[in-house]
């Protein structure tokens, strides 16, 4: 088994660890137990048996390794001797995760801009909005933070999901919670810990244990 750097960066891991990982799954991890490949299996044993090319385009990899791909496009060749055996299979492979994540961000806004149209209000929008970004990013809840137009110092939110009960009409100080201290620093927030978390003022996070917010 030989890679390149690109290769060994695109998987994640060094050349020394792909090989050992190859060794500890019996030579099969490349087909049968490859993350990546076992959806199309059946179709590149084909190129080990017999040779010829194969392209794929885009597969997902669902490698669960730091820094790996999460997006790659293959493209198989085997190398044929005169007697017809195939002598090896070469394997280039192209890292598309920047590509796919851009075409992803595309489509949600086109989403977004889609469902917008039959919002009258800005009260009407936030829901919407929620509801996209909920989706997008694949989270529990979902939320916006605004100062109440009747108090100035309150704040008001409304949310979905895990944060569906938000729209009660409670609020809160505008200078306390998490809320409060991104109103004060303008500044994104991400808390890995959110019911420890030093900031946090009343029980709005309900079983949300992190969170990344921004100001708009």
């Amino acid at each position: 088994l030989y890679g390149n750097d690109a290769w060994c960066r695109i998987r994640g891991l060094s050349i020394e660890q792909i090989r050992e990982s190859e060794k500890q799954l019996e030579g099969l991890a490349l087909i049968e137990k490859s993350v990546y490949q076992r959806d199309i299996a059946s179709q590149v044993k084909d190129i080990y048996k017999k040779g010829g090319a194969l392209f794929f385009p885009e597969v997902e990899t669902r490698e669960n390794v730091p820094d790996a791909a999460q997006w790659v496009s293959l493209y198989f060749y085997g190398i044929v001797k005169e007697s017809g055996e195939v002598e090896s299979v070469v394997t280039l492979t192209q890292d598309i995760t920047i590509r796919k994540e851009r075409e992803g961000e595309l489509q949600a806004l086109i989403s977004l801009s889609s469902a917008l149209r039959s919002a009258v209000t800005r009260a009407d929008m936030q829901p919407i909005i929620l509801e996209q970004l909920q989706s997008l990013l694949h989270v529990d809840g979902a939320g916006i933070v605004l100062r109440d137009p009747a108090n100035y110092d309150a704040l008001l939110g409304t949310g979905i999901g895990e944060w569906s009960d938000w729209d009660d009409g409670t609020s809160q100080p505008a200078d306390k919670g998490i809320a409060g201290e991104i109103l004060k620093t303008a500044q994104p927030y991400i808390s890995q810990d959110v019911h420890t978390d030093p900031h946090l003022w009343g029980n709005y996070v309900g079983r949300i244990k992190a969170l990344a917010a921004v100001p708009l």
